[in-house]
């Protein structure tokens, strides 16, 4: 065998060279870094170090995520953050626990109103509300004012209407991406004849257990009654025993209740995590699961995640290709407790295009943040989902549960949907539901 030695002058110039690499690589990040801090209002926060803490409902990859992208303002501020997830946020709140956070992450615009019926929570100054408006657009802000004041800015945007599945499950029976609700209903008695169960789920969720089938209420409701309906039935003004709503529980009966069309039974759907209810398409026991934008994160690490890979989502399908595109989104609002600097720097970050950028990059996110770039979405469902939001052809509508008076939305709703799911009448459902919406509001018959 023949060796080459490397003469030790190229040994060291190589050396030197690869270091001044790694200077100039140090001193650019360095430099990014310095032009962040000195040109973003949040940054100014003085006082020393300190801790923000935040209690959220976000859990696993959700939260670690987050966690990431807290690092521009930690190196910015000097300001440490601390996360505090709960699997039953809504039961927290509701009995005065916040695990005294300065920065609360609520799932539910009616619930920050309550919190500032309460004087949990502090509004906006006038200039950090008009920099929201002038980021999100003064519709985003309105989802939890109150009082002519703002609590709370946007942390995400999660896409509802989308059906996750396996392409190459797809492509090895010939099944196609259906354009139309007769087109599902018929592909599902397609998979179902392969001898495979089409539809996964999952509604675990702790103290909001439940909402993966208010979600599916919600999509058909938009699809088959309209906007104008939703809206009424949202606002209160159309009961859950009305005609409208009674339908879309029959349509979605018609997919969760029937029994060998569910991976699984009634009752361990119930108790199987919503973030384990995409395991049985990688696993070939079933074909699809309704189940948002955000759930990218849920997969196994090395999925991959695009049209011809392991796992990818498609758009819910309406009742024909000439209606109008409905679009149910939801998100995370971010409130605080307090006005202390810290805490006042964190909630501007949270809703900066720095933040923005930093989460998108890491994947499985979206938000309506317009200082967002397309350029910065890398997913294959992220950044079609975003494109959906833009659509001039998409009717957005914001989720109905999380819109409705809290009792209503993160209770009666979910733990009645969770009940009607398990086998009680859709009659007893509608109308226990009903009886829970506060009497305040002057509700009309159905």
């Amino acid at each position: 065998m023949i060796t080459h030695r490397t003469p030790l002058s190229r040994i060291v110039a190589v050396v030197a060279g690869l270091l001044l690499t790694l200077t100039a690589c140090a001193h650019t990040e360095t430099a990014a870094t310095t032009s962040v801090c000195r040109d973003s209002d949040w940054s100014r926060h003085v006082g020393g170090s300190s801790t923000v803490r935040i209690f959220t409902p976000l859990r696993g990859a959700e939260a670690a995520e987050l966690s990431k992208a807290m690092d521009p303002f930690e190196q910015c501020t000097g300001t440490t953050t601390t996360l505090i997830s709960s699997d039953n946020f809504e039961a927290d709140i509701a009995q005065g626990l916040t695990h005294d956070a300065d920065v609360l992450i609520v799932p539910q615009p009616s619930l920050v109103r309550q919190l500032a019926e309460e004087r949990r929570v502090t509004p906006l100054s006038a200039s950090a509300r008009a920099a929201a408006i002038s980021d999100y657009g003064e519709e985003w802000l309105a989802y939890t004012d109150m009082d002519a004041r703002s609590y709370a800015t946007p942390l995400d945007v999660n896409v509802k209407s989308l059906v996750w599945y396996s392409p190459a499950m797809f492509a090895r029976h010939g099944w196609e991406i259906p354009n139309t609700w007769d087109e599902l209903m018929t592909l599902s008695s397609r998979i179902r004849a392969s001898g495979i169960r089409p539809w996964c789920l999952g509604i675990e969720s702790g103290a909001a257990t439940g909402w993966p089938v208010t979600d599916w209420i919600e999509d058909v409701v938009l699809r088959d009654a309209g906007a104008d309906t939703y809206d009424s039935w949202v606002n209160g003004d159309t009961q859950f025993a009305s005609g409208p709503i009674q339908g879309a529980f029959d349509t979605v009966a018609e997919i969760l209740k029937r029994p060998d069309w569910l991976a699984g039974t009634a009752a361990q759907a119930i108790h199987t995590p919503f973030q384990d209810s995409g395991e049985p398409i990688l696993q070939g026991t079933c074909a699809m699961t309704k189940q948002q934008s955000s759930f990218a994160v849920q997969w196994p690490r090395g999925a991959r995640i695009e049209p011809k890979g392991d796992v990818h989502a498609f758009y819910l399908p309406t009742r024909s290709t000439e209606s109008p595109r409905p679009v149910l989104v939801a998100g995370h609002f971010v409130t605080g407790t307090n006005d202390e600097p810290a805490t006042l720097a964190l909630r501007r970050y949270l809703a900066s295009s720095t933040f923005a950028t930093a989460r998108a990059r890491l994947g499985g996110w979206i938000t309506p943040h317009r200082g967002l770039s397309d350029r910065s979405v890398p997913g294959t469902v992220d950044r079609p989902s975003l494109a959906l939001l833009h659509d001039q052809r998409s009717v957005v509508r914001y989720d109905g549960s999380d819109l409705m008076p809290a009792a209503v939305g993160a209770g009666a709703f979910w733990s009645e949907s969770t009940a009607w799911l398990g086998g009680q009448s859709t009659a007893t459902t509608l109308a226990n539901i009903d009886e829970a919406w506060p009497t305040t509001t002057g509700r009309s018959t159905p």
